[in-house]
């Protein structure tokens, strides 16, 4: 074709936090005053007392990107396949553009673990409603999700913890494709 095609570089840490951020203000603004003018006298006090990191931290735990990551740590079993040892975190890829199927979305976090970390790491790969969930050994998932908030590592999507598992969305398979 006569068509000229360039390569956009992949999104950075900083660009997936303006994203986040951007998509968490636009849920906040659609709050009635009704239902937070109630709080606007305390919530100016917190800010006076303890300044904005307060703001900050309740942004980060309102967009679950600030997830309690003690729970990587317990027994308690992951939400995608119901196994001890795996936690289940959420790649937002919305229109499923950075990962087209489960193998690439393997590919990717698994480029992310340690070397050492071998193929059972990563369990079971779901398509899911806002991206993919996955099951990552608790030992690299927690890590993994403190170095990327951290800026020590990036990635091509934004991984968090699932606090809750989105509506898993049916494969596609090729023939329906076709």
């Amino acid at each position: 074709t006569k068509q000229q095609f360039h390569m956009e570089p992949a999104p950075g840490p900083l660009d997936l936090h303006h994203a986040a951020v951007s998509r968490l203000l636009e849920q906040l603004l659609t709050v009635q005053p009704e239902e937070y003018e109630p709080f606007v006298d305390d919530a100016s006090k917190l800010l006076e007392e303890r300044g904005p990191h307060v703001l900050a931290t309740a942004m980060a735990v309102l967009d679950s990107r600030h997830a309690d990551l003690a729970r990587a740590s317990s027994d308690m079993p992951s939400l995608l396949t119901g196994k001890k040892g795996y936690l289940c975190l959420l790649a937002s890829d919305s229109e499923h553009m950075v990962a087209s199927n489960e193998g690439e979305v393997q590919r990717i976090v698994g480029s992310l673990l340690p070397k050492h970390a071998s193929e059972l790491s990563i369990g079971r790969v779901a398509r899911v409603t806002g991206g993919w969930a996955l099951d990552v050994d608790q030992r690299y998932a927690s890590a993994l999700v403190e170095d990327l908030r951290a800026g020590r590592r990036s990635s091509p999507f934004e991984l968090s913890v699932a606090r809750r598992l989105p509506r898993v969305l049916r494969a596609v398979s090729r023939r329906a494709r076709r």
